[in-house]
């Protein structure tokens, strides 16, 4: 956002800092963001509004094959930095009186390889990440930030407030909508305590496709809406970011200001603009530790607790089977003072912690409902007491002929590998290893039930990579924290394997705990191997 033709001229949510790079851990250990892929628009689906899940390390080139038409690419890095004031020294419209300011931030692909502990020591409280944006040429395509996922992790991790923002060239209703859900297809459920906003400006240095739609100021205006209300309806706070003078003479930005967040763009220590908003970009030449070269600043106003965005409710899963008689404490993210429900208390129940117990063979739907507005369901499916036991549910091995036992229950009466010539079971049920690939041991009993172990055999696999994916990146050091917090420091649970522990301890002193996390951030760093 640094091309605009501006009109040049603390924090009460500290306490959900530490929360959230939890909550982000958490999530990413869950599977609510599927690693090591994002959502992007190929050329053969960009007619049809499909958008496509593409490896990371295809996001470079997708995004290289149309950054011609990616208006940030016209950012000049120059260093006027020393007169940029902080948000202590700006003149705050007196309705501001009393309330709490945050500091903060926006960043792209174009702030390079950013260090999110060093901002957030510098008094910085949140930021907002380009998702990506739609090309201003002819195509119109949909482009995804190469930055998008490390930027949001990182500050998410280091503590920060996460709002993103997407910039727009959408020329109707349709368009933003799609647009809308180009980026909802990108961040799978992270949770986000900032709006998404709608980033929508006009193309300095060349001529865009929305400026040379004809658009009425109601067009612009429902695009907007258009955009915000698909982002709400998914679950995420909504806004419009725009300069001054785009406010003001091509949006109607009191009716865009009933319903979303406003972010504000005029760099100046002292802005005129009397709409409401909620956020005001002063500058586009600040500095801050941990960025090279110029960054965009930016001061919130948090008035009052009915003020502060939510976190929107949901469960790290969205299914769950039980036998009957168990009990279940799903992990639940969001905030705000929830209440539960069951669709069928016959078959499961919850109480008012959200401790559901089976009860009958069936299905019911658990509902959580938070004092915010947001809501979050699970289905529970009760079966039949299951009779048949695996003392693992994963199993890795990175040296062929290399064996496991595997206790199972007395009653099982079958037990078999899909691939054996990744795994087989000999006469006495030992497992061993036959060469790399992946397999699944599946047992069974005989009333039917079944229970499996996912089985990785690969002699190449790196100190780090628990996930075994074949790289050694933040989704690893993600999952070491989630084994940690639900195993405790040390070496585990005896339900997995040696190799498998070794895995987890990068920094090789026995046991595995938050440092081995640490270790495997700070050789993605040195290395770039995310």
């Amino acid at each position: 956002m640094k091309k605009i033709n501006q009109d040049k001229g603390c924090s009460v949510r500290r306490g959900w800092k530490n929360l959230i790079a939890v909550l982000s851990a958490a999530a990413l250990a869950a599977g609510c963001v599927p690693m090591g892929a994002y959502a992007a628009q190929t050329a053969d689906t960009a007619e049809s509004g499909v958008f496509e899940v593409i490896a990371d390390d295809a996001l470079e080139a997708q995004y290289n094959r149309y950054a011609n038409e990616d208006p940030e690419r016209f950012v000049v890095v120059d260093d006027r930095a020393a007169a940029t004031p902080d948000i202590n020294s700006l003149t705050h419209n007196p309705r501001f009186d009393g309330a709490a300011m945050q500091s903060g931030i926006d960043v792209s692909k174009y702030q390079g390889t950013i260090d999110w502990t060093a901002v957030a020591g510098d008094d910085i409280d949140f930021a907002i990440v380009r998702a990506g944006y739609r090309g201003y040429g002819s195509t119109g395509q949909l482009v995804a930030d190469p930055k998008l996922r490390v930027n949001m992790e990182g500050a998410a991790a280091a503590g920060l407030d996460v709002g993103l923002y997407f910039f727009t060239q959408a020329i109707n209703e349709q368009e933003a909508i799609d647009e809308a859900n180009f980026v909802l297809t990108q961040i799978q459920g992270f949770p986000l305590t900032l709006p998404i906003y709608y980033d929508i400006e006009a193309v300095t240095y060349a001529s865009g496709r929305m400026d040379n739609a004809g658009l009425t100021i109601a067009q612009r205006t429902a695009n907007c809406q258009a955009f915000c209300d698909t982002i709400r309806a998914a679950g995420y706070q909504a806004g419009v970011y725009a300069s001054k003078s785009y406010f003001l003479n091509y949006l109607d930005p009191d009716n865009l200001s009933v319903t979303n967040s406003i972010w504000l763009a005029h760099y100046t220590t002292q802005t005129s603009y009397k709409g409401d908003y909620d956020i005001w970009q002063f500058s586009d030449k600040g500095t801050v530790a941990g960025i090279s070269g110029n960054v965009d600043r930016n001061v919130r106003y948090v008035t009052g607790a009915s003020e502060i965005l939510s976190i929107p409710l949901s469960y790290a899963e969205s299914s769950q089977v039980l036998a009957i008689g168990d009990t279940y404490a799903p992990v639940l993210y969001g905030e705000g003072t929830v209440t539960y429900s069951s669709s069928d208390e016959s078959i499961a129940t919850v109480d008012e912690n959200g401790m559901i117990t089976a009860l009958r063979k069936g299905t019911a739907v658990i509902t959580a409902v938070s004092s915010n507005g947001t809501s979050a369901s699970l289905e529970i499916t009760v079966s039949l007491p299951v009779h048949v036991a695996l003392n693992y549910s994963a199993m890795i091995f990175t040296k062929t002929g290399e064996t496991e036992t595997l206790p199972s229950s007395a009653s099982m009466v079958n037990l078999v590998s899909t691939d054996d010539s990744v795994v087989c079971i000999t006469d006495d049920r030992t497992i061993q290893a036959v060469g790399n690939g992946t397999a699944v041991l599946i047992a069974s009993d005989d009333e039917g039930n079944q229970v499996t172990c996912n089985v990785v055999v690969d002699e190449n696999l790196m100190t780090g990579d628990v996930n075994a994916d074949g790289q050694l990146d933040s989704e690893d050091a993600s999952l070491i924290l989630h084994f940690v917090s639900e195993q405790g420091i040390g070496l585990g649970t005896a339900n997995m394997t040696e190799a498998h522990r070794s895995l987890y301890d990068l920094d090789g002193d026995g046991i595995v705990t938050a440092a081995d996390a640490s270790t495997a951030l700070v050789l993605v760093a040195q290395n770039g191997l995310a």
